[in-house]
């Protein structure tokens, strides 16, 4: 069986961590252990988190730093004799075979085509606060994940994101300074590096409550607004986030491809990530770089709204 490190940050998580931690250490068909970050919870997550502390669990209780350079410190911690890692976060529930089917997928596109960077993604089914109430999260991608997709969208929710040790390797070499969210920035590197592989099951109860900090509208009219609002608050964030992306991987975005015909559409696939790379980064210096993405494909949103009004915001220079 596989070895899969699952890699949790909490944060005052009391009311559903014990249901959370049952689900992960109850994974069919791998073996899986736990590396748990507190990140300063002062309700009682860190006297739960010993509870389970042991020889498949792993806590690490520590200051508040946010949830995202929290997530980020796991990474450097992640032990990587694993074949397989796995973010979670505190108040979700995990179907048993959650990580079997996620490395099933991870094994069968290395056997297709064996890629340095994996990672899988997938759906999510949204439930109530005591799980009576469930939804499938309503997204169909209309187009393959990638790069382009990546520098302005992340489709990979972090808790359904499971990647092999080549992606971890290269991710703990190249931490951001500003990404917008840890998962987000390994979307982008397993698109422009390696492959992803985006699951439209889910597996995961995904429970919605006050604490959440990104929930489903069930209402169309809220939902619009939560659109809106969440294209507000990346205000000079995503051309920042592809400029931190090329300073931070500036050692290996052009380094050389093997020359073997066999790799010729690898070459081809990163000529191009490299153009749109920097025309996402400087767009907001350069015209024709704004042109260049405005009238231009290869810089996408799944939804057709969204890539409307982000086209929109990025005419007017807002991203």
């Amino acid at each position: 069986m596989k070895r899969v490190q699952v890699l949790m940050s909490t944060y005052n998580g009391e009311n559903y961590l014990a249901e959370q931690i049952e689900s992960i250490l109850s994974q069919a068909h791998v073996k899986v252990s736990l590396l748990v970050r507190d990140d300063g919870s002062a309700d009682h997550t860190p006297a739960i988190l010993t509870s389970y502390a042991g020889e498949h669990v792993q806590i690490d209780i520590g200051k508040n730093i946010g949830t995202q350079k929290s997530f980020l410190h796991l990474i450097e911690c992640a032990d990587s004799n694993n074949d397989y890692f796995a973010f979670a976060d505190q108040d979700d529930v995990w179907h048993p075979q959650k990580l079997q089917k996620a490395v099933e997928a991870l094994e069968y596109e290395t056997a297709k085509k064996p890629s340095d960077a994996l990672l899988y993604a997938g759906n999510v089914w949204y439930a109530s606060h005591d799980l009576s109430v469930r939804k499938k999260q309503n997204r169909k991608l209309g187009k393959k994940p990638s790069f382009g997709n990546a520098l302005v969208e992340n489709i990979c929710m972090g808790c359904t994101q499971v990647f092999n040790r080549g992606l971890l390797t290269i991710v703990r070499g190249h931490l951001p300074h500003t990404s917008i969210w840890h998962d987000w920035w390994m979307y982008l590197t397993a698109a422009y590096f390696g492959a992803v592989v985006y699951d439209q099951r889910a597996y995961v109860l995904y429970r919605q409550h006050s604490g959440n900090q990104i929930g489903m509208q069930a209402v169309w009219r809220q939902r619009q607004a939560a659109r809106l609002r969440r294209a507000g608050q990346l205000k000079g964030l995503l051309s920042a986030q592809a400029g931190d992306f090329a300073q931070v991987y500036a050692d290996m975005l052009y380094a050389d491809l093997s020359t073997q015909a066999s790799d010729f559409d690898r070459q081809q696939i990163r000529k191009k990530n490299q153009e749109i790379l920097q025309i996402v980064a400087g767009y907001r210096q350069d015209w024709q770089k704004k042109l260049a993405i405005l009238k231009g494909t290869d810089v996408y949103r799944q939804d057709r709204i969204d890539q409307f009004l982000y086209k929109l915001l990025f005419g007017i220079g807002y991203l």
